[in-house]
């Protein structure tokens, strides 16, 4: 499943052609209410993040708690909670991109220990109370 706004109407034309080449194994939806959003995450096999310019991306945190696996441009932005082959995965060009695709689809024994290791990383280091903590601190600072 695709989920996101189109930005480009000719793209997203020749996307769509592109996934109904693939018979449905694929779908594209624009927008998706949050619960149904976790849903959607809880039961893919990857979370791809392609964006060329990232802040700090909730959607790749949201993605390790709900124990989806990560395959993110390896931007600064990304690579803040991204631990490359621990925590997720990070692809530089189109090939390591396929290759590393390939992998998390074949290695299920890789899958699973990616898994495991981001949902302690987030627990550990990004839990809901680690970040109410931090956001408090801003607002009421000492």
């Amino acid at each position: 499943m695709v989920i996101g706004p189109v930005l480009d109407a000719a793209f997203n034309a020749a996307f769509a052609q592109e996934l109904a080449a693939l018979g449905g194994a694929v779908r594209f939806h624009e927008a998706v209410p949050q619960e149904q959003l976790y849903a959607a995450v809880s039961d893919s096999r990857v979370l791809i993040n392609s964006s060329k310019s990232e802040g700090l991306s909730n959607a790749l945190i949201e993605s390790m708690m709900l124990e989806c696996p990560v395959l993110a441009r390896n931007i600064p932005g990304n690579a803040f909670f991204v631990t490359h082959n621990e925590t997720g995965l990070l692809y530089d060009d189109l090939e390591q991109f396929e290759h590393l695709m390939h992998r998390l689809i074949t290695d299920d024994e890789f899958v699973q220990r990616l898994k495991r290791q981001a949902l302690e990383f987030v627990q550990r280091e990004h839990s809901l109370e680690q970040e109410q903590r931090a956001y408090l601190s801003l607002l009421l600072p000492k």
